[in-house]
């Protein structure tokens, strides 16, 4: 991976670079948030979603097609924080991974 991602306390606000497509990327066990578009065209292979991450903004993985991947941990449908336009985009979800 070439990148990194940017966080104000506990919440991820965005990506530093770019990412390799064949790369995944865990985001961090403590993250409560993340941010709207912070992943946006983010040419990621897959990403996992911890638990701790109680709210997702707007569009977090615009642009994401259907060859990418979002692992979310130990959540087996839409958390009440998340908005209902999270992915922002139509990547797979895999639920509870």
């Amino acid at each position: 991976m070439l990148g990194d991602a940017v966080y104000i306390g506990n919440w991820l606000v965005g990506t530093r670079a770019i990412f390799t497509m064949s790369a995944h990327y865990n985001i961090r066990d403590n993250t409560v948030g993340i941010a709207s578009e912070a992943f946006r065209g983010a040419s990621l292979l897959s990403i996992t979603i911890p638990v701790s991450v109680t709210r997702i903004d707007t569009f977090a993985f615009a642009l994401w097609t259907n060859t990418q991947t979002i692992y979310v941990q130990g959540r087996t449908s839409l958390p009440a924080g998340w908005n209902v336009s999270w992915r922002g985009g139509n990547p797979r979800v895999v639920w509870g991974a």
